[in-house]
């Protein structure tokens, strides 16, 4: 999902992805990218026929935002190796957000 909020704030929202069709496209001009958190370096993506599914890594999507400049980027629906890992996680990447149920965005 791509929204633009009133005072010109754009937001993508990526839960449960595989890849974004049109990359450049979509991710241009985003102030806040929310990604889908369940694994920070294993793809769990599989295929069924022709049909890829599941869920991107962390790190892939970092590389995503930064190759397009997005500077805030959230975390949301974190699986096991993302949990245990969290501190780790957030030693080295500290100004990425791993979201929290009731968690509360100020934009």
């Amino acid at each position: 999902f791509k929204i633009k909020i009133s005072n010109d704030t754009t937001i993508v929202y990526n839960p449960d992805l595989v890849d974004i069709i049109d990359k450049d496209n979509i991710l241009q001009a985003v102030d806040v990218y929310i990604g889908d958190g369940s694994s920070i370096t294993a793809n769990l993506v599989r295929r069924k026929d022709d049909t890829i599914f599941g869920h991107t890594r962390i790190t892939t999507q970092i590389n995503w935002c930064k190759k397009h400049k997005i500077n805030k980027v959230i975390f949301t629906h974190l699986g096991k190796e993302t949990i245990e890992k969290e501190t780790e996680f957030a030693k080295e990447y500290p100004d990425i957000v791993l979201a929290l149920d009731g968690m509360e965005l100020a934009l």
